[in-house]
Order: structure tokens, then C-alpha cells, then sequence
């Protein structure tokens, strides 16, 4: 069982955000199921980032695919950021537990600990977003990103339809002028920056 702060859309419940769940249940209802999981694989594999962010590690499930994809392409990292401290120290066990040397896990919440990461590990080839699913928020963390990424370098933002407020920063990402292509697969928005 986990005691679990909710720094996203949850923080303004009347307990704080801190809610008490089981591992399993956490990996059903917040780890991207493996089709999703997947797909991430695949952009690395594809496109071969040298670094990778990702916003959201949770358990870490996500994490290890890419960690796996960037360790068949020979050669990458990824950053991991999460505001759950008992999350991000289950998902380091996880790590460790398979051997991930590619893995930099961070601990805060992301406007807390986002200057720091980039400035520690910019440029960013491929960055994945899936934590506070608030519009204004997502909005803030892709402006932020953006002096940080390469050219050509992909973004995928999670739960892009989840709520009016994601919709409307989902259209506000695509008509970005360094948008080069987006992609819209409902649960998931890719985009490369030019």
C-alpha cells in the first residue's frame, strides 16, 4: 500500500490530495496500459532521441519501455519526474530491480523541479507528458520546453481529450508555429517541433 500526494488534478481534494492505494491498483487506473506503452517503444525506437523526458513516472512502467527501446538503439537516457514521493520510490525499486542504467529519476513537483531538469539535461530529443492534466498547465510545461528541445524532436502529450481545458491546450499546442506534424490518436497527441 502507498500513501500517495496527488501534485495533478487531485491536489484540491479536501484531504490535501493524499490518498492511501495498492501498487496494483495504482498500475491499473494510472500506468499507460501496454498498447500505449507500446507505442512510446516505438517513437524511440524510430526516431532514436539521445534524451528523453517524460513527465508523470508513477510506477515506472512507462519508464522501462523507453528505457528499453533507448538501450536497443545502443545508446540514450531518460529523465523521469514525479511528484508522489512514495511513487518515485517504488518505481526506482522497479529500476534497479531490472538492472535500468539509463534512468534519472527526480522527485518534486513538476514547476518545482522542471528549470532544474533542463537546465542539468537539455537538449531534449523526445519528451513525454502525462502527469497534471490540467489545459493551463500543459500549455505552460510545452512553452517552458520548447528553447530545450532539438529540432525535429517529438513530443507526446497524454490524455489530450480527458477534459475542455486539455482540448483547448491540445489545439493550442497543434497550431504552435514550431509544430511541424501533429498526430491526434484521441488518448494520445504526437507532435514534431521544428
Amino acid at each position: 500500500e502507498l500513501e500517495i500526494t496527488d501534485c495533478g488534478t487531485g491536489a484540491n481534494s479536501s484531504n490535501g490530495g493524499v490518498v492511501r492505494r495498492r501498487a496494483g491498483e495504482v498500475a491499473l487506473s494510472s500506468s499507460k496500459p501496454k498498447r500505449w506503452a507500446l507505442l512510446l517503444f516505438q517513437l524511440i525506437r524510430r526516431f532514436m532521441p539521445n534524451q528523453c523526458l517524460e513527465f508523470g513516472t508513477c510506477l515506472g512502467i512507462s519508464t522501462l519501455y523507453q528505457s528499453a527501446a533507448l538501450a536497443l538503439n545502443g545508446s540514450g537516457n531518460i529523465v523521469t519526474m514525479e511528484g508522489a514521493e512514495s511513487l518515485a520510490s517504488r518505481a526506482q525499486k522497479n529500476f534497479q530491480e531490472l538492472e535500468c542504467k539509463n534512468i534519472v529519476g527526480v522527485v518534486g513537483r513538476f514547476d518545482d523541479v522542471l528549470n532544474e531538469v533542463i537546465d542539468s539535461h537539455q537538449p531534449f530529443d523526445f519528451v513525454f507528458i502525462d502527469g497534471h492534466h490540467e489545459g493551463n498547465a500543459t500549455k505552460r510545461y510545452f512553452e517552458r520546453l520548447l528553447p530545450s528541445v532539438t529540432r525535429n524532436a517529438v513530443m507526446v502529450f497524454d490524455d489530450i481529450h480527458w477534459s475542455g481545458s486539455m482540448k483547448e491546450a491540445w489545439k493550442y499546442i497543434v497550431r504552435h508555429r514550431r509544430v511541424k506534424y501533429s498526430v491526434d490518436l484521441y488518448q494520445v497527441g504526437i507532435i514534431i517541433v521544428s
